[in-house]
């Protein structure tokens, strides 16, 4: 009969130790006190002192006796452990080591990290955020969903990738490091992904755009873009409110040539600190240019910007861009955010339909 994997070198050595002390006790007790017992009772007799003790009627002390059996017990207890792969409870009290992720997702339910670029971290390498906002470890074994390409991966020790384990659909996947940034605690509140149609995707139920008017339907005829400007601020456009099947969206079309037109917010962005954000727009143009989204944040009193930016080829089909700060910093009146064109003839135009923030990353 083949023995089980289990019972390795590893596990036999023990064995053999132990196997090996207990008869060796044995047998150096045997060797060396049966002689001196013969020798004890035949004095005893001799001298009238009676019959000796019953502990040395083998020859054999008690404690050679008791101590050996002990080591052959525990032999056997190994042997069974060993072949049968039961371990006793005190070498099952080890204390388990949760990963990063197993820590900051949620018992019982399928955790994975979100990365919303396209960089996947290999194992041991940080991941930029995590649930606090804070690098963080990646390990092998842990799940990643990847945004742009909608699919969720498990990372391998030596770093590669491989497709996680086929989903039903319906399937729901928890993302502690993504979601709305929770300000009292410091930290993301975490948002589920769903699977359908081969893809995992962001839940958004509940979640809101935290700037007004983020739909551009609070627009009237006198002031078709309350809540925004257009930059350049020369006047050399126009702004036209339009209407389609999916609902209003305002249209801004160029009278000169110029490097860029863009439509412009400013709250809540320009009074954050150390806050995530995730900028969203739908845009679609006539133009030759490029179609930009920007995060502007002017991070101190020296006036040094950071600008966060997806930009795209232009296309008269409606176009989602989204780009992402991992934070806002230093409240500043110069902070902004735009969606717009760039490399602007006369005649250009670009229609927008939404420009949301909201305050986490998604």
């Amino acid at each position: 009969m083949m023995l089980p994997v289990r019972l390795t070198l590893e596990a036999i050595a023990p064995l053999v130790l132990y196997a090996a002390a207990g008869l060796l006790v044995i047998v150096l007790a045997f060797g060396w006190f049966r002689p001196a017992a013969r020798s004890l009772r035949v004095a005893a007799l001799h001298e009238g002192l009676g019959r000796p003790s019953d502990d040395d009627a083998f020859g054999i002390p008690l404690w050679a006796t008791i101590v050996g059996g002990l080591l052959v017990l525990a032999t056997l207890g190994l042997l069974v452990q060993a072949y049968f792969g039961f371990e006793p409870p005190a070498a099952t009290a080890t204390v388990a080591v949760e990963s990063p992720l197993q820590e900051a997702g949620r018992p019982g339910e399928l955790n994975a990290w979100y990365v919303a670029d396209r960089n996947t971290p290999a194992p041991g390498a940080p991941l930029d955020a995590g649930p606090a906002n804070k690098p963080v470890t990646v390990t092998p074994g842990d799940l990643v969903l990847r945004g742009p390409s909608h699919d969720l991966v498990e990372v391998q020790p030596d770093g590669t990738l491989v497709p996680a384990a086929q989903s039903n659909a319906g399937a729901r996947a928890w993302l502690p490091n993504a979601g709305m940034w929770d300000r009292s605690n410091q930290r993301f509140a975490g948002i589920a992904a769903v699977f359908n149609n081969g893809n995992w995707n962001l839940d958004m139920t509940g979640v809101s755009a935290a700037n007004p008017n983020s739909d551009f339907r609070a627009g009237n005829a006198s002031d078709p873009l309350p809540g925004y400007t257009v930059s350049p601020s020369d006047g050399a456009y126009t702004v036209s409110i339009m209407v389609d099947g999916s609902g209003p969206f305002v249209r801004i079309q160029a009278n000169a040539d110029t490097a860029f037109l863009q439509v412009d917010g400013g709250a809540p962005v320009n009074s954050l600190d150390g806050v995530p954000v995730t900028l969203r727009g739908q845009i679609r143009a006539h133009t030759a240019g490029a179609l930009n989204l920007t995060i502007w944040d002017v991070t101190g009193d020296s006036g040094k910007v950071r600008s966060f930016t997806d930009r795209e080829p232009a296309a008269e089909d409606w176009t989602t861009l989204t780009t992402r700060a991992p934070q806002v910093v230093f409240p500043s009146p110069d902070d902004y955010f735009s969606i717009g064109i760039v490399d602007v003839k006369a005649g250009d135009w670009f229609d927008v339909r939404e420009l949301s923030v909201f305050l986490g990353t998604f």
